[in-house]
């Protein structure tokens, strides 16, 4: 695929988003200013690409942002402390993913029961979950719970 004559990567979330999150991981709690030379320095991307894809993690919610414009000695594009979002330490594995702790959940209520009817029914809730999708049976519970159901 193709943009702006640009040939994007397959993968770009292990190639540039996910080394690009790590380095923020690791310049956490620092307060500091972080170019995105030096992003790209660490991740082995250009700047443009470095550029493009914090843009990119900001505007989905992984990252704090923005990226603003440096007019000192040091010009260029900046980063001011930046932090990862909810999205950006779940997608490195550092919170749990509700959608699967409900599966862990049911799979734990299938295998410690004991009637057949039981498990009958708990295997049928698993298979209904996962058919429907594990983000859209947690948001209708997560609705449910907090009184959000229009």
């Amino acid at each position: 695929m193709a943009t702006g004559g640009a040939t994007l990567p397959e993968d770009l979330w292990s190639l540039r988003a996910d080394p690009i999150l790590r380095y923020v991981q690791e310049q956490e709690g620092q307060i500091r200013v972080v170019s995105i030379g030096e992003i790209a320095d660490a991740t082995g991307l250009t700047a443009e690409q470095a550029t493009v894809e914090v843009e990119r993690l900001i505007a989905s919610g992984f990252l704090t942002g923005p990226v603003t414009k440096s007019m000192g000695p040091t010009e260029g594009w900046l980063l001011v402390s930046p932090k990862l979002l909810e999205k950006g330490v779940r997608a490195l594995g550092h919170w749990p993913d509700p959608g699967q702790r409900l599966i862990e959940l049911i799979e734990a209520r299938l295998a410690s029961e004991e009637d057949q009817a039981g498990k009958a029914k708990w295997g049928k809730l698993l298979e209904v979950v996962r058919d429907l999708g594990v983000q859209t049976v947690s948001s209708l519970v997560v609705a449910a719970v907090t009184g959000q159901i229009h």
